[in-house]
């Protein structure tokens, strides 16, 4: 009688869905349980995202200072101060008169300037800049808002993501484990002779129902997990 070969399920599974064993080496960090309100937490504080959008809500803010300040008066003050090159005074002396400086020698001249304006009317220009700066403003609040909605949203998605994908990781490890005991412990009583071979092959999936349909139907979680991992670190 021709003996046909027992192939347990979980050696097949295991180099489909394998998840990579744990390193033990003396140097590796410590694993950091997240929680998701500190993945939440530091996905606000590190959101490269958020930073623009909050950068451009303060900008906003600085354009509508800058629209207000065209209501102030304006104040200018300016000074100067020259050196000029030493001549010859003119003097004339009449007859009868003593004599009188007409072009003294003036060395240093100082001049300085106060102005002061107010704009009285501008033909709307000021109120229409404050008007759009400050709608500007509003624009970019509502962004602040919403990115921030979208960042908690994606976020919490990402990370339930991954713990789905880890649970069904594994889960389907243990019940290839589960498979491998229920299989080894009916080859065992047939070695010994307490178990008809039937019960052998009755234990394993057909080789063709085993070859083609497995990998089809089976949701890969090893994949799954790895994808949920890269989407929470881009998050």
């Amino acid at each position: 009688m021709t003996r046909r070969r027992v192939v347990p399920l979980a050696g097949l599974l295991a180099t489909a869905f394998a998840l990579p064993a744990p390193a033990q080496d003396a140097g590796a960090p410590e694993t950091v349980r997240l929680t998701l309100a500190a993945a939440v937490e530091q996905a606000r504080t590190h959101s490269p995202r958020l930073d623009q959008l909050r950068a451009l809500q303060a900008s906003a803010e600085a354009d509508l200072r800058g629209a207000q300040a065209g209501r102030l008066p304006q104040v200018e003050l300016s000074g100067g101060y020259t050196r000029n090159s030493n001549v010859p005074e003119l003097v004339l002396a009449l007859p009868g008169r003593p004599p009188q400086t007409v072009f003294p020698n003036i060395a240093n001249t100082y001049r300085t300037r106060l102005a002061v304006s107010v704009p009285l009317y501008t033909g709307g220009a000021v109120s229409g800049s404050i008007d759009a700066a400050r709608g500007a403003l509003t624009a970019a609040g509502t962004d602040v808002s919403a990115g921030l909605n979208d960042l908690v949203l994606e976020t919490i998605t990402a990370y339930w993501a991954l713990v789905s994908a880890r649970e069904s990781a594994r889960v389907l490890a243990e019940s290839i484990a589960s498979y491998d005991a229920d299989l080894k412990q009916v080859e065992d009583r047939f070695s010994v002779g307490m178990a008809a071979r039937k019960r052998v092959y009755g234990s394993r999936p057909p080789g063709e129902l085993f070859s083609i349909s497995v990998p089809l139907k089976l949701p890969p979680p090893r994949k799954r997990s790895l994808l949920a991992s890269e989407t929470m670190r881009r998050v």
